[in-house]
């Protein structure tokens, strides 16, 4: 999930960083506490906690800043909630589970695998598991993030031949999947893995 500072949120808000913390104090907005290295609390507040119009201003700021287009965006964004739906329900899983995708650039996507794998290049979609599946029993779970590179989506739907909404929904999955367990090391789980993505585009009624 993804969230912000205090002071994010105050200039987003285009408020006093005291007005965010006292929002918070008054139980406005949900945040969670991290503690730096000298044990003093960071308030953290999860973008979807925020209001609807701050939600949207903040992804219009981060849709300007990576450079993508309002319209491929708005398609990325159904089609991944679709792709992750029909994951889901392709696997057979019946608790609420949610999954944070976020939509960045080629820049964006080679800095964040930089700091997260220490390897310094681009590529399409980037999986995070949370390490919270399965869940018990009737409990909700947050399965993790996924990264995805729209600007490599585009480029390689060309080269395949397909829609974009074809190419984002076939990674969302892929990378969906990944969150659930599976991977594609061994040559096994690859088939595996491949069967179970074709499964997935064929209910979305996606064929190359």
């Amino acid at each position: 999930m993804e969230y912000l500072t205090v002071n994010q949120v105050a200039e987003l808000k285009g408020i006093s960083v005291r007005a965010v913390q006292k929002s918070i104090s008054d139980g406005k907005l949900s945040c969670s506490i991290e503690f730096n290295g000298k044990n003093r609390p960071k308030y953290m507040i999860p973008i979807p906690s925020l209001p609807e119009d701050l939600q949207t201003k903040y992804y219009a700021l981060k849709r300007a800043e990576a450079g993508l287009e309002p319209e491929p965006i708005k398609k990325a964004v159904k089609q991944s909630k679709k792709a992750v739906k029909t994951t889901l329900e392709c696997e057979g899983v019946e608790a609420k589970c949610d999954v944070d995708v976020q939509l960045v650039n080629n820049r964006q996507q080679r800095e964040l695998n930089a700091r997260m794998r220490n390897i310094s290049k681009t590529t399409d979609v980037l999986s995070f598991p949370s390490g919270e599946y399965p869940p018990e029993d009737g409990e909700e779970c947050f399965l993790g993030d996924i990264s995805l590179n729209l600007e490599r989506a585009e480029k390689q739907r060309k080269a395949y031949g397909h829609s974009f909404e074809r190419e984002v929904a076939f990674l969302v999955a892929h990378s969906c999947l990944h969150l659930l367990g599976y991977d594609h090391m061994a040559g096994e789980e690859e088939k595996e893995m491949i069967a179970r993505q074709k499964t997935v585009m064929a209910k979305m009624g996606l064929h190359r």
